[in-house]
Protein backbone atom coordinates (compact mmCIF):
# COMPACT_ATOMS: atom_id res chain seq x y z
CA UNK A 1 0.00 0.00 0.00
CA UNK A 2 2.98 2.22 1.23
CA UNK A 3 4.55 1.67 -2.49
CA UNK A 4 0.89 2.66 -4.22
CA UNK A 5 1.26 5.66 -2.37
CA UNK A 6 4.28 6.48 -3.41
CA UNK A 7 3.47 5.83 -6.96
CA UNK A 8 0.25 7.96 -7.10
CA UNK A 9 2.37 10.65 -5.33
CA UNK A 10 4.80 10.59 -8.58
CA UNK A 11 2.08 10.43 -10.67
CA UNK A 12 0.14 13.54 -9.51
CA UNK A 13 3.49 15.54 -9.31
CA UNK A 14 4.39 14.10 -13.10
CA UNK A 15 0.73 15.45 -13.86
CA UNK A 16 1.56 18.96 -12.31
CA UNK A 17 4.75 19.33 -13.82
CA UNK A 18 3.58 18.88 -17.13
CA UNK A 19 0.12 21.27 -16.75
CA UNK A 20 3.30 23.62 -15.59
CA UNK A 21 5.24 22.91 -18.82
CA UNK A 22 2.19 23.68 -20.58
CA UNK A 23 2.85 27.12 -20.00
CA UNK A 24 6.77 27.39 -19.85
CA UNK A 25 8.31 29.60 -21.71
CA UNK A 26 11.28 27.08 -21.77
CA UNK A 27 11.04 24.00 -24.52
CA UNK A 28 10.79 20.68 -22.34
CA UNK A 29 11.37 17.79 -24.42
CA UNK A 30 10.93 14.14 -23.78
CA UNK A 31 13.55 11.44 -25.39
CA UNK A 32 12.89 7.77 -24.94
CA UNK A 33 15.93 4.91 -24.94
CA UNK A 34 15.56 4.92 -28.56
CA UNK A 35 16.01 8.63 -29.13
CA UNK A 36 12.44 8.79 -30.57
CA UNK A 37 10.43 12.46 -29.42
CA UNK A 38 7.99 11.54 -26.83
CA UNK A 39 7.07 14.76 -26.01
CA UNK A 40 7.42 18.33 -26.36
CA UNK A 41 6.36 21.57 -24.36
CA UNK A 42 3.89 24.60 -25.51
CA UNK A 43 6.94 27.12 -25.98
CA UNK A 44 9.33 24.59 -28.48
CA UNK A 45 6.10 23.74 -30.84
CA UNK A 46 5.42 27.64 -30.65
CA UNK A 47 8.80 28.60 -31.58
CA UNK A 48 9.21 26.18 -34.41
CA UNK A 49 5.82 27.24 -35.61
CA UNK A 50 4.63 23.61 -35.75
CA UNK A 51 0.79 23.43 -36.07
CA UNK A 52 0.34 19.72 -35.04
CA UNK A 53 3.38 17.90 -33.11
CA UNK A 54 1.35 14.95 -32.72
CA UNK A 55 3.15 13.43 -36.00
CA UNK A 56 6.64 14.13 -34.74
CA UNK A 57 5.74 11.73 -31.38
CA UNK A 58 7.08 8.08 -31.93
CA UNK A 59 9.98 10.04 -34.68
CA UNK A 60 13.73 9.72 -34.13
CA UNK A 61 14.57 13.20 -32.25
CA UNK A 62 16.34 15.84 -33.38
CA UNK A 63 13.93 16.31 -36.30
CA UNK A 64 14.88 15.88 -40.24
CA UNK A 65 14.27 20.05 -40.93
CA UNK A 66 17.06 20.58 -38.24
CA UNK A 67 20.29 21.41 -39.92
CA UNK A 68 23.00 18.34 -39.66
CA UNK A 69 25.27 19.97 -37.53
CA UNK A 70 22.89 20.40 -35.07
CA UNK A 71 21.72 16.82 -34.90
CA UNK A 72 24.99 15.24 -35.13
CA UNK A 73 25.77 17.39 -31.90
CA UNK A 74 22.39 16.45 -30.43
CA UNK A 75 22.81 12.73 -31.44
CA UNK A 76 26.00 13.21 -30.01
CA UNK A 77 25.86 14.60 -26.40
CA UNK A 78 22.44 12.14 -26.00
CA UNK A 79 24.58 9.10 -26.92
CA UNK A 80 26.99 10.17 -24.25
CA UNK A 81 24.27 10.95 -21.32
CA UNK A 82 22.63 7.69 -22.16
CA UNK A 83 25.90 5.99 -22.00
CA UNK A 84 27.79 7.75 -18.85
CA UNK A 85 24.06 8.76 -16.87
CA UNK A 86 25.77 12.63 -16.99
CA UNK A 87 24.46 16.04 -17.82
CA UNK A 88 25.39 16.95 -20.75
CA UNK A 89 24.89 20.83 -22.27
CA UNK A 90 25.14 22.37 -25.80
CA UNK A 91 24.57 25.48 -27.61
CA UNK A 92 23.45 25.30 -31.60
CA UNK A 93 20.81 26.52 -33.87
CA UNK A 94 17.97 25.09 -35.70
CA UNK A 95 15.87 26.15 -38.25
CA UNK A 96 11.82 26.03 -37.45
CA UNK A 97 9.30 24.76 -40.25
CA UNK A 98 8.87 28.40 -41.83
CA UNK A 99 12.93 28.39 -42.19
CA UNK A 100 14.15 31.58 -39.26
CA UNK A 101 16.86 30.54 -37.63
CA UNK A 102 16.84 29.74 -33.68
CA UNK A 103 19.19 29.02 -31.26
CA UNK A 104 18.89 27.05 -28.36
CA UNK A 105 20.70 26.18 -25.23
CA UNK A 106 19.74 23.02 -24.93
CA UNK A 107 21.04 20.62 -21.64
CA UNK A 108 20.48 16.72 -21.80
CA UNK A 109 19.74 15.26 -18.22
CA UNK A 110 19.24 11.46 -18.18
CA UNK A 111 16.48 10.44 -16.05
CA UNK A 112 16.70 6.90 -14.00
CA UNK A 113 13.25 4.75 -12.64
CA UNK A 114 12.81 3.78 -9.62
CA UNK A 115 15.26 0.73 -10.11
CA UNK A 116 18.15 3.17 -10.36
CA UNK A 117 18.07 2.41 -14.50
CA UNK A 118 17.72 4.92 -17.18
CA UNK A 119 14.31 5.56 -18.72
CA UNK A 120 14.08 8.21 -20.63
CA UNK A 121 16.31 11.65 -21.57
CA UNK A 122 14.49 15.08 -20.79
CA UNK A 123 15.90 18.02 -22.91
CA UNK A 124 15.56 21.86 -21.79
CA UNK A 125 16.31 24.01 -24.39
CA UNK A 126 16.15 28.05 -24.10
CA UNK A 127 15.86 29.98 -26.50
CA UNK A 128 19.08 32.41 -27.15
CA UNK A 129 18.87 33.68 -29.90
CA UNK A 130 18.36 37.31 -29.15
CA UNK A 131 21.66 36.68 -27.05
CA UNK A 132 23.27 34.76 -30.02
CA UNK A 133 21.99 38.54 -31.86
CA UNK A 134 24.10 40.67 -29.91
CA UNK A 135 27.24 38.23 -29.94
CA UNK A 136 26.87 38.56 -33.51
CA UNK A 137 26.22 42.19 -33.28
CA UNK A 138 29.53 41.96 -31.06
CA UNK A 139 31.37 40.72 -33.99
CA UNK A 140 30.17 42.96 -36.68
CA UNK A 141 31.30 45.68 -34.76
CA UNK A 142 34.45 44.40 -33.62
CA UNK A 143 35.06 43.78 -37.41
CA UNK A 144 33.72 46.84 -38.22
CA UNK A 145 36.10 48.44 -35.88
CA UNK A 146 39.04 46.61 -37.19
CA UNK A 147 38.46 47.49 -41.11
CA UNK A 148 37.86 51.66 -39.61
CA UNK A 149 41.19 51.53 -38.26
CA UNK A 150 42.93 49.52 -40.81
CA UNK A 151 41.50 52.15 -43.49
CA UNK A 152 42.72 54.92 -40.91
CA UNK A 153 46.19 53.60 -40.55
CA UNK A 154 46.53 53.17 -44.52
CA UNK A 155 45.29 56.99 -44.55
CA UNK A 156 47.57 58.08 -41.88
CA UNK A 157 50.62 56.65 -44.02
CA UNK A 158 49.48 58.36 -47.15
CA UNK A 159 49.26 61.77 -45.06
CA UNK A 160 52.52 61.40 -43.90
CA UNK A 161 53.63 61.07 -47.26
CA UNK A 162 51.97 63.77 -48.65
CA UNK A 163 51.51 66.44 -46.29
CA UNK A 164 54.50 65.22 -43.54
CA UNK A 165 52.24 65.56 -40.66
CA UNK A 166 52.43 62.48 -39.51
CA UNK A 167 51.66 63.28 -35.78
CA UNK A 168 48.34 65.51 -36.29
CA UNK A 169 46.99 62.81 -38.28
CA UNK A 170 48.26 59.77 -35.87
CA UNK A 171 46.60 62.12 -32.68
CA UNK A 172 43.22 62.19 -34.75
CA UNK A 173 43.26 58.52 -35.25
CA UNK A 174 44.23 57.78 -31.43
CA UNK A 175 41.02 60.04 -30.43
CA UNK A 176 38.59 58.22 -32.78
CA UNK A 177 39.75 55.00 -31.74
CA UNK A 178 39.41 55.72 -28.01
CA UNK A 179 35.73 57.18 -29.10
CA UNK A 180 35.40 53.68 -30.79
CA UNK A 181 36.15 51.69 -28.02
CA UNK A 182 34.36 53.74 -25.42
CA UNK A 183 31.19 53.54 -27.39
CA UNK A 184 32.05 49.70 -27.64
CA UNK A 185 32.52 49.17 -24.37
CA UNK A 186 29.42 50.70 -23.55
CA UNK A 187 27.13 48.52 -25.83
CA UNK A 188 29.34 45.47 -24.40
CA UNK A 189 28.41 46.47 -20.93
CA UNK A 190 24.47 46.93 -21.58
CA UNK A 191 24.49 44.00 -23.18
CA UNK A 192 25.89 42.19 -20.50
CA UNK A 193 23.74 43.93 -18.08
CA UNK A 194 20.44 42.17 -20.32
CA UNK A 195 22.38 38.83 -20.44
CA UNK A 196 22.04 39.28 -16.26
CA UNK A 197 18.39 40.05 -15.94
CA UNK A 198 17.65 37.27 -17.93
CA UNK A 199 19.52 34.94 -15.75
CA UNK A 200 17.65 36.44 -12.78
CA UNK A 201 14.34 35.48 -15.12
CA UNK A 202 15.75 31.78 -15.62
CA UNK A 203 16.30 31.22 -12.11
CA UNK A 204 13.28 33.44 -11.00
CA UNK A 205 11.02 30.81 -13.22
CA UNK A 206 12.64 27.72 -11.71
CA UNK A 207 11.12 29.05 -8.43
CA UNK A 208 7.93 29.50 -10.13
CA UNK A 209 8.02 26.06 -11.08
CA UNK A 210 8.00 24.87 -7.81
CA UNK A 211 5.25 27.10 -6.40
CA UNK A 212 2.54 26.01 -9.34
CA UNK A 213 3.17 22.58 -8.44
CA UNK A 214 2.20 22.89 -4.85
CA UNK A 215 -0.73 25.12 -6.41
CA UNK A 216 -1.56 22.54 -9.10
CA UNK A 217 -1.81 19.59 -6.22
CA UNK A 218 -4.71 22.10 -3.63
CA UNK A 219 -5.91 22.77 -7.23
CA UNK A 220 -6.77 19.32 -7.67
CA UNK A 221 -7.50 17.80 -4.79
CA UNK A 222 -9.37 20.82 -3.38
CA UNK A 223 -11.58 21.52 -6.75
CA UNK A 224 -15.26 22.24 -5.93
CA UNK A 225 -16.01 18.25 -8.42
CA UNK A 226 -14.31 15.48 -7.96
CA UNK A 227 -11.77 14.15 -10.23
CA UNK A 228 -11.31 10.70 -11.09
CA UNK A 229 -8.61 8.40 -13.86
CA UNK A 230 -10.42 5.33 -14.80
CA UNK A 231 -8.37 2.62 -16.78
CA UNK A 232 -10.77 0.55 -19.65
CA UNK A 233 -12.39 -1.42 -17.50
CA UNK A 234 -13.52 1.45 -15.23
CA UNK A 235 -10.60 0.77 -12.53
CA UNK A 236 -9.64 4.08 -10.50
CA UNK A 237 -6.38 4.88 -11.27
CA UNK A 238 -6.24 8.15 -9.45
CA UNK A 239 -8.93 10.20 -7.28
CA UNK A 240 -9.03 13.50 -5.53
CA UNK A 241 -9.98 14.09 -2.38
CA UNK A 242 -13.05 15.69 -3.52
CA UNK A 243 -14.73 12.58 -5.00
CA UNK A 244 -13.65 11.12 -1.60
CA UNK A 245 -16.21 13.23 0.37
CA UNK A 246 -18.92 13.06 -1.94
CA UNK A 247 -19.17 9.02 -1.48
CA UNK A 248 -18.31 9.59 2.42
CA UNK A 249 -15.24 8.00 1.93
CA UNK A 250 -11.76 8.44 1.56
CA UNK A 251 -9.95 8.70 -2.25
CA UNK A 252 -7.40 5.73 -1.18
CA UNK A 253 -10.59 3.45 -0.51
CA UNK A 254 -11.59 3.96 -4.32
CA UNK A 255 -8.61 3.93 -5.70
CA UNK A 256 -7.52 0.28 -7.85
CA UNK A 257 -11.62 -0.73 -7.27
CA UNK A 258 -13.87 -0.30 -10.00
CA UNK A 259 -15.99 2.39 -9.88
CA UNK A 260 -18.97 1.04 -11.16
CA UNK A 261 -19.29 -0.05 -7.43
CA UNK A 262 -20.41 3.39 -6.52
CA UNK A 263 -23.04 3.66 -9.09
CA UNK A 264 -26.81 3.07 -8.49
CA UNK A 265 -27.97 -0.25 -10.07
CA UNK A 266 -30.43 1.34 -12.34
CA UNK A 267 -27.75 3.54 -13.87
CA UNK A 268 -25.08 0.25 -14.30
CA UNK A 269 -25.69 0.55 -17.84
CA UNK A 270 -25.61 4.29 -18.54
CA UNK A 271 -22.04 4.24 -17.21
CA UNK A 272 -21.11 0.98 -18.91
CA UNK A 273 -21.96 2.55 -22.23
CA UNK A 274 -20.58 5.75 -21.44
CA UNK A 275 -16.95 4.39 -20.74
CA UNK A 276 -17.41 2.19 -24.27
CA UNK A 277 -18.32 4.68 -25.95
CA UNK A 278 -15.29 6.94 -24.54
CA UNK A 279 -12.49 4.66 -25.54
CA UNK A 280 -13.90 3.74 -29.01
CA UNK A 281 -14.61 6.94 -29.79
CA UNK A 282 -12.43 9.13 -28.16
CA UNK A 283 -14.30 12.27 -28.15
CA UNK A 284 -15.24 14.02 -24.93
CA UNK A 285 -18.74 12.41 -23.60
CA UNK A 286 -21.28 13.31 -20.90
CA UNK A 287 -23.33 11.10 -18.86
CA UNK A 288 -26.28 11.74 -15.59
CA UNK A 289 -25.93 8.73 -13.47
CA UNK A 290 -27.05 8.05 -9.94
CA UNK A 291 -24.29 7.69 -7.14
CA UNK A 292 -24.11 5.98 -4.22
CA UNK A 293 -22.21 7.12 -0.62
CA UNK A 294 -20.86 5.06 2.22
CA UNK A 295 -23.88 5.46 3.78
CA UNK A 296 -26.50 4.45 1.67
CA UNK A 297 -27.86 7.80 0.94
CA UNK A 298 -27.93 8.52 -2.91
CA UNK A 299 -27.46 11.47 -4.85
CA UNK A 300 -27.13 12.44 -8.86
CA UNK A 301 -24.12 13.14 -10.31
CA UNK A 302 -23.06 14.27 -14.15
CA UNK A 303 -19.47 12.64 -15.67
CA UNK A 304 -17.60 14.77 -17.89
CA UNK A 305 -15.02 12.34 -19.65
CA UNK A 306 -11.96 12.95 -21.77
CA UNK A 307 -9.47 10.76 -23.47
CA UNK A 308 -5.79 11.18 -22.38
CA UNK A 309 -2.31 9.30 -23.01
CA UNK A 310 -0.99 8.22 -19.44
CA UNK A 311 3.23 8.47 -19.27
CA UNK A 312 3.48 5.09 -20.75
CA UNK A 313 1.00 5.93 -23.81
CA UNK A 314 -1.94 4.17 -22.74
CA UNK A 315 -5.14 5.35 -23.33
CA UNK A 316 -6.85 6.07 -19.94
CA UNK A 317 -10.48 8.52 -18.86
CA UNK A 318 -9.91 11.31 -17.22
CA UNK A 319 -13.36 12.10 -15.44
CA UNK A 320 -14.64 14.99 -13.71
CA UNK A 321 -17.56 14.23 -11.08
CA UNK A 322 -20.38 17.28 -10.24
CA UNK A 323 -23.49 16.47 -7.91
CA UNK A 324 -26.52 17.79 -9.80
CA UNK A 325 -29.07 16.73 -6.65
CA UNK A 326 -29.70 20.36 -6.29
CA UNK A 327 -30.60 20.28 -10.04
CA UNK A 328 -32.73 17.64 -10.19
CA UNK A 329 -35.13 18.66 -7.45
CA UNK A 330 -35.21 21.66 -8.85
CA UNK A 331 -36.57 20.38 -12.23
CA UNK A 332 -38.99 18.23 -10.47
CA UNK A 333 -40.57 21.25 -8.62
CA UNK A 334 -40.32 23.15 -12.01
CA UNK A 335 -42.30 20.12 -13.57
CA UNK A 336 -44.82 19.60 -10.88
CA UNK A 337 -45.49 23.61 -11.36
CA UNK A 338 -46.17 23.92 -14.92
CA UNK A 339 -48.54 20.59 -14.12
CA UNK A 340 -50.41 22.07 -11.72
CA UNK A 341 -50.43 25.50 -14.25
CA UNK A 342 -51.63 23.43 -16.89
CA UNK A 343 -54.60 21.85 -14.91
CA UNK A 344 -55.37 25.56 -14.05
CA UNK A 345 -55.58 26.33 -17.20
CA UNK A 346 -57.41 23.18 -18.83
CA UNK A 347 -59.98 23.10 -16.14
CA UNK A 348 -60.74 26.65 -15.23
CA UNK A 349 -64.30 27.65 -15.34
CA UNK A 350 -64.39 30.03 -18.18
CA UNK A 351 -63.08 30.06 -21.68
CA UNK A 352 -59.28 31.29 -22.20
CA UNK A 353 -57.87 31.55 -25.51
CA UNK A 354 -55.23 33.57 -27.61
CA UNK A 355 -55.66 35.00 -30.70
CA UNK A 356 -53.32 36.84 -33.36
CA UNK A 357 -54.64 39.92 -35.10
CA UNK A 358 -56.30 37.99 -37.91
CA UNK A 359 -58.55 36.38 -35.18
CA UNK A 360 -56.57 32.62 -35.36
CA UNK A 361 -56.58 30.93 -32.67
CA UNK A 362 -53.11 30.03 -30.81
CA UNK A 363 -54.46 28.08 -27.86
CA UNK A 364 -57.44 26.93 -25.99
CA UNK A 365 -58.23 25.57 -23.04
CA UNK A 366 -60.85 22.52 -22.32
CA UNK A 367 -63.22 24.51 -21.21
CA UNK A 368 -63.47 26.25 -24.67
CA UNK A 369 -63.78 23.46 -26.59
CA UNK A 370 -66.65 21.74 -24.12
CA UNK A 371 -68.45 25.76 -24.33
CA UNK A 372 -68.55 25.60 -27.90
CA UNK A 373 -69.21 22.69 -28.41
CA UNK A 374 -66.42 21.49 -30.90
CA UNK A 375 -65.84 17.45 -31.87
CA UNK A 376 -62.95 17.95 -32.82
CA UNK A 377 -60.66 19.55 -30.85
CA UNK A 378 -57.65 18.92 -32.51
CA UNK A 379 -58.96 21.30 -35.95
CA UNK A 380 -59.37 24.08 -32.89
CA UNK A 381 -55.98 25.53 -33.25
CA UNK A 382 -54.91 27.68 -36.29
CA UNK A 383 -58.52 28.00 -36.98
CA UNK A 384 -60.84 31.23 -37.20
CA UNK A 385 -62.20 32.32 -34.06
CA UNK A 386 -65.09 33.58 -36.26
CA UNK A 387 -66.08 30.15 -37.50
CA UNK A 388 -67.74 29.21 -34.16
CA UNK A 389 -69.64 32.92 -33.88
CA UNK A 390 -72.81 33.18 -35.09
CA UNK A 391 -72.69 35.42 -38.39
CA UNK A 392 -74.97 38.15 -37.04
CA UNK A 393 -72.43 38.88 -34.03
CA UNK A 394 -69.11 38.70 -36.38
CA UNK A 395 -68.63 42.53 -37.24
CA UNK A 396 -69.28 42.57 -33.59
CA UNK A 397 -66.24 40.51 -32.67
CA UNK A 398 -63.82 42.03 -35.44
CA UNK A 399 -64.44 45.62 -33.86
CA UNK A 400 -63.27 44.18 -30.68
CA UNK A 401 -60.25 42.23 -31.68
CA UNK A 402 -59.13 45.90 -33.70
CA UNK A 403 -59.67 47.69 -30.38
CA UNK A 404 -57.37 45.27 -28.21
CA UNK A 405 -54.17 45.38 -31.35
CA UNK A 406 -55.27 49.01 -31.80
CA UNK A 407 -53.81 49.94 -28.14
CA UNK A 408 -56.60 49.43 -25.79
CA UNK A 409 -55.99 48.09 -22.84
CA UNK A 410 -58.59 46.12 -22.12
CA UNK A 411 -62.53 45.22 -24.46
CA UNK A 412 -65.34 43.57 -23.51
CA UNK A 413 -67.66 42.23 -25.80
CA UNK A 414 -70.95 40.38 -25.95
CA UNK A 415 -72.07 37.89 -28.55
CA UNK A 416 -73.89 34.87 -29.45
CA UNK A 417 -71.62 31.59 -31.14
CA UNK A 418 -72.90 29.46 -33.56
CA UNK A 419 -73.81 26.39 -31.11
CA UNK A 420 -76.68 29.50 -29.71
CA UNK A 421 -73.84 29.88 -26.67
CA UNK A 422 -74.72 33.54 -25.29
CA UNK A 423 -71.26 34.78 -24.04
CA UNK A 424 -69.30 37.61 -22.65
CA UNK A 425 -65.50 38.42 -23.99
CA UNK A 426 -63.29 40.08 -21.84
CA UNK A 427 -59.91 40.80 -23.75
CA UNK A 428 -56.16 42.03 -22.95
CA UNK A 429 -53.21 42.43 -25.00
CA UNK A 430 -50.31 40.17 -24.28
CA UNK A 431 -47.01 38.11 -25.91
CA UNK A 432 -46.43 35.19 -27.69
CA UNK A 433 -43.46 33.18 -28.45
CA UNK A 434 -41.17 36.17 -27.45
CA UNK A 435 -42.06 39.43 -28.52
CA UNK A 436 -44.96 38.75 -30.94
CA UNK A 437 -48.51 40.39 -29.39
CA UNK A 438 -51.11 38.21 -28.84
CA UNK A 439 -55.09 38.82 -28.22
CA UNK A 440 -55.49 37.12 -24.69
CA UNK A 441 -59.35 36.50 -24.31
CA UNK A 442 -61.91 34.53 -21.91
CA UNK A 443 -65.45 33.53 -22.55
CA UNK A 444 -67.75 33.68 -19.82
CA UNK A 445 -70.71 31.80 -20.30
CA UNK A 446 -74.33 34.38 -19.45
CA UNK A 447 -76.84 32.15 -21.39
CA UNK A 448 -78.63 32.16 -18.17
CA UNK A 449 -78.40 35.59 -17.15
CA UNK A 450 -79.41 37.51 -20.58
CA UNK A 451 -80.75 41.18 -19.88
Amino acid sequence: MEHNKRDDSLDYSEKKMRAWLENSPVCTKIVDLDFNLQYMSSAGIKSLHINDITPFYGKPYPFDFYPESFRDVMSENMEKAAKTGEVSTQEASVINIDGNVLWFHSTIVPVNNEEGHLDHLLIVSADITSRKKAEGELVAINRSLEQRVAERTEELKKKNVELSKENVERKKAEIEIKQLNESLEQRVAERTAKLSRTNRELRKAQVQIEDSRQEYTDLYDFAPVGYITLDKEGLVLKANLTIGKMLSTGPNMILNSLFNRHIDRDYQDVFYIHLRKLFEGEEPLTCEVRLCRRNDTKFYAVLDSILVKDPGGNNVCRTSITDITKRKQAEEQLKESRQKYTDLYDFAPTGLLALDDKGVILEANRTVVKMLSIKQPHLLIKSLLHNYIDMAYQDIFYLHLREIFEGKETAVCELVFRNKLHARLDSVIGQHSGSNNICRTSITDITGIEG
